[in-house]
């Protein structure tokens, strides 16, 4: 140890270098098989790859437990070249991952945006439809009340017309002055399009229901006062002669009840009123006693009482069948008796006309008071 550490010896640092992995490996020892050489115990060396150096082939691979970095570098050295491709200019593009898939990403953010634009155009085209719909039903419900309005004054001619016929004959007697008025009615036929030709679907169910229901009765009125008025016009010497029996016709008749074994009920004429307290007036039907009554025209009269004492008589109202067996079968007759039927059908429609017209009106001023909505 004191002999080591003498100046001017030089230092022994072999171990030292064993330590650290830097001393030089032996030299190799010859095999006797032919082996290649190397330290007993030692892994094969690895044959180096085809195409690698004569030199390459002969060097001895480097062992890794005592030089990891020379045997990593004779691995890598040791691994076979890359093969080559000569590169060729075809003078197109190359398109880059990146490029194809920003292309991808525009071409469906394109797709996304048409489908949007179309779902909201298809959206808001109805929505746009609609409410110009809207509109037009309203400008078509005031166009539609203003023709309902000249059909309701047409109605209030008839109607007073013939009012004016029942006041001035009760009983349905031929009147020649409302013949000839009729015959000047305005019966032309109502605008159908400005009726129906409208968005009239869009109104209060009522208000449809309305409309047909006048129009089609409107049309059935018109045709039956021309048909009126042809049948009187044909049949005016008959009507007139069924004219002249009309006082006889207006004569009131009733049913005397008489007592006895079995009651029985005979047909009289009435002559007259009998008021209560020997009045002369019974405006009033709380004063009327009863009747002046005959059996046979010209014959003699008794008195007849509603109520109380005596033959009790019961008035017969006129109806179509009464007048039919009082007139008999003859032409007049018969002629006067369908005039007060025809004229007794225009009544009723008329009337039911009138009825539903104030109602019709107030709904399609309702539907034309709507307001409008904007659309563009």
């Amino acid at each position: 140890m004191e002999d080591r550490n003498k100046p001017g010896k030089p230092r022994d640092i072999s171990d030292l270098k064993a330590r650290l992995g830097l001393a030089k490996p032996a030299p190799p020892v010859p095999r006797g098989d032919g082996a290649a050489p190397g330290r007993p115990g030692a892994p094969r060396a690895i044959p180096a790859p085809p195409g690698a150096s004569a030199q390459a082939q002969a060097a001895p691979a480097p062992d890794m437990r005592t030089d990891p970095l020379r045997a990593m570098g004779a691995m890598a050295s040791a691994a076979p070249a890359p093969a080559y491709h000569p590169y060729i200019d075809d003078g197109k593009p190359v398109e880059s991952v990146a490029a194809r898939g920003a292309h991808r990403a525009a071409r469906m953010t394109l797709g996304f945006a048409l489908l949007g634009g179309f779902i909201f155009g298809y959206w808001w085209g109805g929505v746009v439809g609609d409410r110009k719909m809207h509109n037009r039903m309203v400008d078509d419900a005031a166009r539609i009340k203003g023709e309902v309005e000249v059909m309701s004054k047409r109605l209030t001619i008839i109607v007073d017309a013939l009012n004016r016929n029942g006041q001035k004959y009760p009983t349905g007697a031929p009147d020649f002055e409302l013949t000839a008025a009729m015959k000047g009615f305005d019966l032309s036929q109502p605008n159908q399009t400005t009726l129906f030709r409208t968005n009239y679907a869009r109104f209060e169910d009522i208000a449809i229901d309305e409309l047909f229901n006048y129009y089609n009765d409107t049309i059935a009125l018109y045709e039956q006062i021309r048909r009126h008025v042809s049948a009187s016009e044909k049949e005016k010497d008959l009507l007139d002669a069924f004219a002249k029996e009309s006082k006889t016709q207006d004569v009131l008749y009733g049913v005397v009840i008489e007592p006895g074994k079995v009651t029985t009920g005979k047909l009289v004429q009435l002559i007259e009123n009998v008021c209560k307290g020997g009045k002369k007036d019974c405006t009033n039907v709380a004063d009327l006693e009863g009747f002046m009554a005959t059996y046979s025209p010209g014959g003699t009269t008794f008195k007849a009482v509603l109520s109380g004492s005596g033959p009790k008589v019961i008035p017969l109202a006129h109806s179509e069948m009464f007048d039919g067996m009082v007139s008999g079968a003859r032409p007049e007759a018969l002629a006067g008796l369908d005039y007060k039927r025809r004229l007794a059908n225009i009544r009723i429609l008329a009337t039911k006309l009138f009825n539903i017209q104030k109602s019709l009106q107030q709904h399609l001023a309702d539907e034309a008071a709507k307001p409008k909505v904007f659309a563009l």
